[in-house]
């Protein structure tokens, strides 16, 4: 009775995550956003970094799958988290993660951790007796907004895997890959859909990255789906926020206008040209978002 209702349960969950991910995404539309997913942190005795890293994959292939983003790479990731002296898994605060994601020049960062997972063990009733084994795991995610700092997403899903084998898992020793990436699947499912709505609603972001002749030179093109005949809104870089209390960088204020540009060429998969056709004061460093009434187009 307990195995079904957690099934039906799971199933509920998953479906409502689907409808409300779909409706969230077709609130937004325009350039795809770059985030940057970080390795989970493992706070069970199961699985060491393993779990942590195999949430991150499952979570990277989704959001991949879905085609709405640009999914930073692992390599860069990992090699920023080194130089910061960050660790290998996802014990970011809200600060460090709105830092790390704006040097990446990610709109998100999707961090979390695995709460719990365990294993129970049994036998079926069977003419011949065979053990089964039953996995079970929570991880909780969270998506944090670059910009301002702030958690715009946070939620749990709770995973269940059960199989049927002729040996017990047992303790340690008996961490099974392949279980433990059925179970973290099956939680992740359960709120994957309206992670991606979230981070569809956060606004799109570029910065001019060279300036030749009156051409703005934008960090994102057509790989970014940064269609030409787009309008572009040209701000200075905001200062950034200060917490009064802790003394920690919050986020960064919203810059100055100066100037509207419209997209005309791309100059690679990651570049794209845009003409000035009003004021003109841009430096390389600004940041460019679309204007409003053309995020349909």
């Amino acid at each position: 009775m307990r195995t079904q209702q957690i099934i039906l349960v799971g199933l509920f969950l998953g479906i409502f995550g689907i409808v409300w991910g779909i409706v969230l995404a077709l609130e937004t539309q325009g350039p795809k956003k770059r985030v940057a997913i970080v390795d989970f942190e493992n706070k069970t005795a199961y699985g060491q970094e393993k779990l942590g890293r195999a949430a991150s994959d499952i979570l990277t292939t989704e959001l991949v799958k879905a085609k709405r983003f640009i999914v930073v790479e692992r390599e860069a990731l990992d090699k920023l988290l080194e130089e910061q002296k960050l660790g290998l898994s996802g014990v970011l605060d809200e600060t460090t993660a709105a830092k790390t994601g704006r040097v990446l020049g990610a709109q998100a960062i999707v961090t979390g951790s695995i709460s719990e997972f365990g294993e129970a063990k049994k036998e079926s009733k069977h003419l011949f007796k065979k053990k089964v084994t039953l996995v079970e795991c929570a991880a909780d995610v969270r998506v944090v907004d670059t910009t301002t700092g702030e958690i715009v997403y946070a939620d749990s899903g709770v995973g269940q895997v059960e199989v049927e084998s002729k040996h017990f898992l047992s303790g340690r020793a008996g961490y099974d890959e392949t279980l433990a990436g059925k179970c973290l699947r099956a939680a992740l499912t359960q709120v994957i859909n309206n992670v991606i709505g979230q981070m569809e609603t956060l606004t799109w972001r570029g910065r001019v990255a060279a300036i030749r002749e009156g051409m703005l030179y934008i960090n994102a093109g057509e790989k970014a789906g940064l269609i030409k005949g787009i309008v572009l809104q040209v701000r200075g870089k905001g200062e950034a926020i200060i917490d009064p209390d802790t003394g920690l960088e919050m986020g960064e204020a919203i810059g100055p206008q100066k100037a509207v540009a419209e997209v005309t060429e791309y100059c690679g998969k990651d570049c794209a040209m845009a003409k000035i056709k009003d004021g003109g004061q841009a430096q390389v460093g600004d940041v460019v978002t679309v204007m409003e009434g053309d995020k349909d187009e």
